[in-house]
C-alpha cells in the first residue's frame, strides 16, 4: 500500500493501544485499515510487542 494511504491511520494506532477515546470515525478506520494493509498490520503489532514488552518491565520487581 501507499504511504498516503497508511498516514492517517498510523496516527491513531498509538492512541488505540494506550486506550485512549479516538472519534468513532477514526477508530473504524483504523480496524478497517488493519484488516487490509499488511505493512500497517506488521507496524501495529510491533507497537504492540513494544508495548507488552514495556508492561513487564514495568511489573518486575526490581533487584535489590
Amino acid at each position: 500500500m501507499t504511504d498516503l494511504f497508511c498516514r492517517i491511520p498510523r496516527r491513531y494506532f498509538s492512541d488505540r493501544l494506550d486506550g485512549e477515546k479516538a472519534p468513532w470515525w477514526a477508530r473504524l478506520m483504523v480496524r478497517m485499515h488493519l484488516r487490509v494493509c499488511p505493512q500497517c498490520i506488521r507496524f501495529n503489532r510491533s507497537l504492540e510487542a513494544t508495548r507488552d514488552a514495556l508492561k513487564a518491565l514495568r511489573d518486575e520487581d526490581p533487584a535489590p
